[in-house]
């Protein structure tokens, strides 16, 4: 929401199992589109043809999956442009005569003239000549169009006279936009040609459609979860500039090898007409006076603590402080063991799935091993128990946890009252 441009969309691929969560989420943040602000603008359904049920063999258990959802975003004046090129035989049946110039086009002879039934209109009741020719419109509604329309028109070689007399209206394939496309849309899985062997790879032709529909050459196509690089890929094909980021490194020389192959250029050298630089270490974000504030969906005003700004970098260096002891190990609070500080990971302390917040004094370093037992779902008396840390131990592994914690609150309150830098 923050980077997103007034006329920007964002564009949401994700599952029927979670498209109604992500969509309540995406609410809170964009709108729910019911007024003039960015918001929900459309549910899109993408059929993929193929289910995900197992052998014919096997009972299913449900109707066949065959469906994803696309969740649209945007600005009530955001450019979209949702329409495709007719195919040779819809064009055939849409446009069936041609003219001197052998362009295709449709007779709309029938718009010219307004019907007996539309009411007196004494504004397009007119007398219009052309080339020796005089027409009237004997109904009391007079003409569809406006005389400086009707010349216009003319002039553009859209309304022509006929060799018996009567006029002809015509409607240009040229000037057709394209077939509107509603919010169901089929596409068969990625060409082989396609295939990187990406588990979540989408097909080449869904991404392009998105990205013609919401953006004009020269704009920013950003894919937060970019993979395999499919976004990227369409949008270099199409004009655009763009950014890719995900947590995967071999996202990185998939996507390079396939840009590579469209451009035959990529790396750092300014002398290379499509220059691709990787960043392994993105900037950090910086914070503008106007963000001091954050606005729930309610509306209501929450001020931003500065303890709340705290980096997870900032927030582990000084855990580490307080945990290691004078021999330079740590005894970690999750299982008793002491190591050394290479070997501990930051956790939280009660998870955020239960409440649990970012800050510090909700923070602990844990072992390894203690922090992939823990995940994100368990609080930390929990994994006490699975380790079997009980009696005596367990009293100290509580007063090394509480002794850490009064620490960390005494320093969100120093922090968030201005007398020390967060």
């Amino acid at each position: 929401q923050r980077i997103l441009r007034k006329d920007g969309s964002l564009y949401l691929h994700c599952d029927p199992t979670a498209s109604s969560y992500l969509r309540m989420l995406l609410d809170c943040v964009f709108g729910s589109g019911n007024d003039n602000r960015t918001g929900f603008r459309s549910l899109i359904s993408w059929n993929r043809h193929s289910s995900n049920q197992r052998g014919s063999q096997h009972r299913p258990r449900g109707w066949g999956a065959t469906q994803d959802i696309i969740l649209h975003y945007a600005n009530p004046d955001a450019y979209v442009a949702p329409y495709r090129e007719l195919t040779q035989a819809e064009v055939d049946k849409q446009f069936p005569h041609t003219d001197e110039s052998n362009r295709r086009f449709y007779d709309d002879s029938a718009h010219i003239w307004s019907s007996p039934n539309m009411g007196a209109r004494p504004n397009l009741c007119y007398t219009w000549e052309k080339d020796g020719h005089s027409f009237t419109n004997p109904h009391p509604s007079g003409w569809r169009l406006k005389k400086e329309r009707m010349e216009q028109e003319y002039a553009d070689g859209n309304i022509v006279i006929l060799p018996n007399g009567k006029l002809q209206r015509r409607k240009y394939e040229k000037d057709y936009p394209g077939k509107p496309i509603g919010s169901v849309w089929e596409f068969m899985s990625q060409s082989d040609s396609e295939r990187t062997g990406w588990q979540t790879q989408k097909p080449l032709a869904l991404l392009e459609r998105i990205i013609k529909a919401s953006s004009n050459p020269g704009d920013i196509v950003f894919d937060p979860f970019c993979g395999c690089g499919t976004a990227l890929v369409a949008a270099e094909q199409l004009g655009r500039r763009w950014v890719g980021a995900d947590d995967d490194a071999n996202a990185v020389d998939v996507i390079k090898e396939r840009i590579a192959n469209l451009t035959g250029t990529i790396g750092d050298s300014p002398q290379l007409q499509h220059s691709v630089r990787v960043i392994g270490q993105p900037p950090a974000r910086t914070v503008t006076p106007d963000e001091t504030v954050y606005r729930d969906p309610t509306g209501y005003i929450v001020p931003a603590l500065p303890s709340d700004k705290m980096t997870n970098a900032a927030i582990r260096e000084q855990l580490l402080i307080w945990q290691t002891e004078p021999d330079g190990f740590i005894t970690c609070i999750g299982c008793a063991e002491r190591l050394k500080p290479r070997h501990f990971e930051c956790d939280h302390i009660d998870p955020k799935a239960q409440g649990g917040s970012n800050r510090i004094d909700n923070r602990i370093m844990l072992c390894g091993a203690c922090n992939g037992q823990k995940s994100n779902t368990k609080a930390l008396a929990a994994l006490w128990t699975e380790n079997g840390v009980r009696g005596a131990e367990r009293k100290r592994m509580q007063g090394l946890l509480a002794e850490v914690r009064s620490k960390a609150r005494l320093l969100v309150q120093q922090v968030d009252a201005g007398q020390m830098g967060g």
